[in-house]
């Protein structure tokens, strides 16, 4: 009997249409969404933040790492999640790399962020990148003391 495994991990080359939010946040159709949000979802009332908007918090030279799908094989009737690493930029124009976890929301239908979300400094990230991709070699153990 074959075992079949509980999610299924999709890698896009491009954004999927479940997480694009077409309107501008200025736009007529934008704000008449929202007020339908606020009459049908409950979350969208207590946090206005709950949809999450690919593009908010992204200038024009940050890019979207990856986005993960992950689907669930044991249960079909559940939607998929999505991981999404990009790069953001904060107050002081400090650039992060923030890692979501997405999911749809019952009320709304439209793809939120969870708790479960971390920024990164770029530097930093650079570091871990660089690191990985040394093939660990640069390992705590490896790395001298400074001379004080």
């Amino acid at each position: 009997m074959k075992i079949k495994k509980r999610n299924k991990y999709i890698f896009h080359q491009e954004v999927p249409t479940v997480l694009k939010i077409e309107y501008d946040d200025t736009s007529k159709e934008y704000i008449e969404m929202k007020m339908i949000w606020n009459s049908n979802c409950s979350n969208y009332r207590i946090n206005p933040n709950h949809h999450f908007n690919l593009n908010r918090g992204m200038i024009r030279d940050d890019d979207i790492i990856q986005i993960c799908e992950i689907r669930n094989n044991w249960v079909s009737s559940k939607s998929s999640t999505y991981s999404v690493i990009r790069e953001i930029h904060k107050k002081g124009n400090h650039k992060f790399v923030e890692i979501v976890e997405l999911y749809e929301c019952l009320d709304c239908g439209v793809y939120c962020r969870t708790r479960n979300s971390t920024h990164i400094p770029f530097k930093i990230y650079q570091g871990l990148e660089q690191t990985i991709q040394s093939g660990y070699n640069n390992t705590i153990s490896s790395i001298k003391n400074p001379q004080i």
